[in-house]
């Protein structure tokens, strides 16, 4: 953790220098992780008496877990990985925390042996104490659900009993409340870009039907939207994306989108230079399949430099008969001859 970059709060730059890294580090978390690595469990099992006590001390080492929602926020990759990725860790949390609560209420009963399950009550007494120690657990993670969901696991007359049930099923409404909050917008989010495709494909079934289309024609559409539907997320999210950035970070990322594909044009070849200035006049547009960019005739004032993909030229004669005559790929370029002749 000495050699780990972190993002400043204030700035949003990325620190880099190993002595403020250091520094930082030894400020906050280096007391928690240092904790966090000494063998517990192994000093338990050699003190004896106190190895109850002395395990607690392992729970440390779930704070090196929290910081998972930091590193997800920075991963590079899609929004779909990393709400994933959330409501997996939302969910290993509610996990471990009815883990814990669990062990924490048997091992408070185990101490006291006064305490009857409710599922118990009818008989006015329970085997609870003399049962396995996997039956032990599972009962006892099955009662820290109920403080969760605000249920009465009958504390017996003991006061601590009763204020650690209190204590904690006040805990459990408003974990109950977060993270169940948090699931439900997590996975609205996920379903939120497939709705929207749903609905249009609702629109366009309903249209075709409505029209009496064929059912390969309807196939064909359906197949086209689907395709297409991707290029689509594409284009709105590096419009919405470019549109976040600096004017000087937004010629960064166009130099980085061009220069592959420039770099390999033979007119370009062996000049960055040309590159570089070239760069800082283009911008990014994304077309659908069999979209047209130029038509035959139309006045035209740019020059189009393909990054990805590809597109072909066609022509059409007096008769109305069009023929594609050339196919052009990444690094091609088209239009010039337009802008040259005005």
């Amino acid at each position: 953790m000495f050699r780990t970059t972190y993002v400043d709060k204030y700035t949003g730059i990325e620190e880099f220098d190993t002595k403020t890294i250091a520094k930082k580090y030894l400020l906050g978390r280096f007391w928690i992780d240092l904790l966090a690595t000494i063998p517990f469990d192994t000093i338990a099992l050699i003190s004896g008496g106190s190895s109850t006590a002395l395990q607690l001390f392992g729970i440390l080492k779930l704070i090196r877990i929290a910081r998972l929602s930091r590193i997800i926020s920075y991963m590079n990759v899609k929004e779909d990985v990393k709400i994933t990725l959330k409501l997996t860790k939302l969910i290993f949390f509610l996990i471990m925390y009815l883990h814990i609560l669990g062990c924490t209420w048997h091992w408070i009963v185990q101490e006291d042996e006064e305490w009857i399950p409710p599922l118990d009550y009818v008989f006015v007494t329970s085997t609870f104490f003399e049962q396995s120690v996997s039956y032990k657990y599972w009962m006892s993670l099955y009662h820290a659900v109920l403080m969760l969901t605000g249920n009465d696991i009958g504390p017996r007359n003991n006061t601590f009993q009763t204020i650690f049930v209190a204590v904690f099923v006040t805990i459990g409404a408003l974990l109950n409340a977060y993270i169940f909050g948090e699931l439900v917008v997590l996975v609205s989010v996920i379903n939120e870009k497939n709705s929207q495709f749903v609905k249009k494909l609702d629109i366009c079934n309903t249209a075709m039907k409505n029209q009496g289309i064929s059912k390969q024609l309807q196939s064909e559409v359906i197949g086209y939207l689907t395709y297409t539907r991707s290029l689509l997320n594409s284009q709105q999210e590096l419009e919405t994306f470019l549109s976040l950035v600096s004017p000087s970070l937004k010629q960064k990322i166009i130099k980085h989108i061009f220069s592959e594909a420039l770099k390999d044009n033979p007119i370009f070849k062996n000049r960055p230079w040309l590159i570089n200035s070239l760069t800082l006049r283009l911008a990014t547009k994304i077309y659908q399949p069999e979209e047209e960019v130029v038509r035959q005739g139309e006045n035209t004032t740019d020059v189009y430099f393909i990054a990805k993909g590809g597109c072909e030229v066609s022509i059409q004669d007096a008769n109305n008969q069009k023929e594609i005559v050339n196919t052009l790929e990444a690094g091609n370029l088209f239009g010039e001859v337009a802008v040259l002749n005005d």
